[in-house]
């Protein structure tokens, strides 16, 4: 039988986790101590990873269900060509390949399948790319490890990794600004009834961290608004948002309706933001319709940065979200889990980039 990681750790006189620091290569950790744990890790045969560490290979089930529901609205005039959720496990993919580990996709269901797949698939550790029910949350993670790779979950007891909304809303607001604009307008959608979210219970729970899980950008509307009312500014920053539901509402109404608003605002906003980037070509489409020029008269950024480039520019700028980052992440939190069952759950923040595109230009005069 393979040597474990409390094998190591009895035998070197350490704790689990000190040992899981010392074979991960993390951490600050004694040299007399870390030579030990590598000499007996060694002499165990415990398995090698490809950077000279000690480790052991993972079994990861990804839950999803965006293969199912990625961008059933069909009124939209640009669907999404650079699924976020693919750029994710295929880095997760090649991690877990390194070690000998499998990445197996499963889409959701019933908290009933989910228990059985990992009763018969025995994975160490669950990857969910969308909030699961509260009371879901609370059964599987007695079972293995649980890590969000989504930002807008408000569960807590669960380790997540996704990107610091602050830094780049912080960044999207340093670039126009630096262009000249300042009256920004910022555009989001609240979902209601959304195909992103498969858990209609959730939208009525009685538990409140359930129902916010359902708005898929609230974290990032929480960053815009700290930029929109919580500055000192003789600058206009107005957000707009506006609700959808999606049983009887396309993207085009919910855009159109955001368009008006915007136009009425005197002074009117220079640039625009948005919160992905089917919503922002929406967005671009619409301006057009009404007479004004991108980017001449108004720019407009989103995120996501999922758009083939044409001439080696992009349609739209963009904030590009690091999935591949992403991924390398997950399973370093998976086996600090194996490795400390109770540590305390961490949220893992990772900065975005910009690409620029030619929705982007400088303020009008």
């Amino acid at each position: 039988m393979a040597a474990t990681l409390q094998d190591i750790a009895k035998h070197a006189g350490v704790s689990t986790m000190t040992a899981s620091r010392v074979l991960r290569g993390m951490g600050r950790v004694n040299p007399q101590t870390r030579e030990k744990v590598v000499e007996i890790a060694q002499r165990l045969g415990y398995r090698k990873l490809a950077n000279g560490q000690a480790g052991s290979d993972l079994h990861l089930r990804v839950m999803i269900g965006e293969d199912k529901i990625h961008i059933k609205d069909q009124t939209t005039c640009h669907p999404v060509k650079g699924n976020l959720h693919h750029q994710l496990a295929g880095e997760l993919q090649k991690q877990l390949e390194v070690t000998g580990g499998k990445l197996m996709m499963t889409e959701l269901e019933s908290l009933d399948q989910i228990v059985s797949d990992v009763q018969k698939n025995k994975p160490h550790g669950l990857v969910l790319r969308q909030p699961i029910p509260t009371d879901w949350l609370d059964v599987l993670r007695e079972m293995l490890p649980i890590v969000y790779a989504v930002s807008y979950d408000h569960q807590s007891g669960v380790d997540s990794v996704y990107t610091n909304e602050h830094r780049s809303a912080a960044m999207i607001y340093n670039k126009l600004t630096g262009l000249g604009h300042r009256e920004i307008g910022w555009f989001g959608i609240v979902d209601r009834h959304s195909a992103t979210h498969q858990w209609g219970e959730m939208f009525e729970s009685n538990c409140l961290v359930d129902r916010l899980c359902c708005s898929i950008h609230a974290v990032r509307y929480a960053a815009w608004a700290n930029l929109a009312y919580c500055q000192v500014s003789r600058f206009k920053q107005p957000m707009i948002l506006v609700e959808r539901d999606w049983r009887i509402q396309s993207l085009d109404d919910v855009v159109r309706d955001a368009v008006d608003q915007f136009l009425q605002l005197r002074p009117q906003p220079t640039a625009i933001v948005t919160p992905a980037d089917e919503i922002g070509l929406t967005m671009i489409d619409l301006l057009k319709q009404r007479g004004l020029k991108v980017p001449e008269d108004v720019s407009v950024i989103s995120y996501g940065g999922t758009f083939n480039q044409q001439n080696n520019i992009p349609e739209i700028a963009s904030v590009v979200l690091p999935m591949a980052a992403i991924g390398k992440a997950i399973p370093e939190l998976i086996r600090r889990r194996l490795a400390d069952p109770k540590a305390l759950p961490v949220s893992m923040q990772l900065e975005t980039d910009f690409l620029d595109g030619r929705s982007l230009g400088p303020a009008r005069s």
